[in-house]
């Protein structure tokens, strides 16, 4: 009897130990298959991305070879800051003209009117108009030759765009990154912003403000323009360098201020670009809003806006 249940207990044994290493088998040859497949979508996605770029690659290729604009640019001699309206020279380089060949535009705002309107040859294959438009729109435009041998045809792969819109409002005021931080006795609000560089002296910035929220409510507005001010100083000198230097006749107004810089060594002042400007605002506690008796826990009920005002009226908050 002893052996019969010595052996019974040994089935039992060997049929637990077969189960368990049959599960723990199981569960390995599963963790691999996953881990085959998960590898094989990898493979099969870097594939399919490799493909696309691929195509995407060829297809830009292909559209540049077709298309015939070079460049396209634009200037404002014109700005009327009530109407919102601008009169631009447009200019469109060419890469091929065809003999005895008419070259046009035709335009249409987006959410507005369209148009058309004649190229007129400059100098080689540049070509250009005057056209007056409305600010409050973007355009899309397409460039077409019109020649006695090969009749109409578009000159651009690609529509191609006039961001007035964008450039005059959308995107005139472009704000980086902002933070905050405090210690045992402050809190520092740090900013940092570019202002577009339209070249009108309407256009350029006027006052900035920061304005300090209490939870969800304004609490204060405190003029800091001539702290943002002081921090461009260096741009504003090399530009007024560059403006006397034009007017003295000591170079031509055909130097850019980027070329300007770099003959008298002031690369790092960065001109021709749009300015740059950073500031830091200081609440000092105890000594600023005694009313709300700071200290660093309050001082996260705090927050801040940036608001610029332009000459032109225009208001970025």
């Amino acid at each position: 009897m002893d052996k019969t249940k010595a052996v019974i207990v040994l089935l039992v044994f060997n049929l637990i130990a077969v189960v368990y290493f049959g599960n723990s088998l199981n569960k390995k040859i599963s963790n691999v298959q996953t881990n085959v497949s998960s590898e094989l979508n990898n493979m099969r996605n870097n594939v399919m991305s490799l493909e696309s770029q691929i195509v995407n690659g060829v297809s830009r290729v292909l559209e540049a070879q077709d298309d015939r604009i070079d460049h396209v640019d634009y200037t404002v001699s014109e700005y009327d800051a009530v109407r919102k309206r601008a009169r631009l020279a447009l200019e469109v380089t060419l890469k091929e003209v065809s003999p005895e060949s008419k070259i046009s535009i035709s335009y249409n705002a987006e959410g507005g009117p369209s148009g058309e309107a004649e190229l007129v040859e400059q100098s080689g294959l540049n070509y250009g108009t005057e056209l007056e438009l409305s600010l409050e729109h973007n355009y899309e435009f397409e460039v077409w030759e019109q020649s006695p041998a090969s009749g109409q045809r578009k000159m651009n792969v690609n529509q191609q765009r006039l961001p007035l819109y964008d450039d005059f409002y959308a995107n005139r005021v472009n704000r980086s990154e902002s933070g905050t931080s405090t210690s045992k006795d402050q809190l520092d609000a740090d900013f940092s912003f570019a202002v577009r560089d339209l070249g009108i002296a309407e256009t350029e910035m006027e006052r900035v403000y920061v304005q300090v929220w209490n939870g969800n409510e304004p609490y204060d507005e405190i003029d800091v323009t001539q702290k943002v001010m002081e921090s461009i100083g260096d741009y504003n000198q090399i530009r007024d360098k560059y403006n006397l230097a034009i007017a003295s006749g000591s170079i031509d107004s055909s130097v850019s201020l980027e070329q300007f810089a770099k003959d008298n060594h002031l690369e790092k002042l960065k001109p021709g670009a749009d300015p740059q400007y950073s500031f830091r605002h200081t609440i000092k506690f105890g000594k600023d809003y005694p009313e709300l008796e700071l200290d660093i826990a309050k001082a996260k009920q705090l927050s801040f806006r940036l608001v610029i005002t332009f000459k032109d009226g225009y208001r970025y908050e």
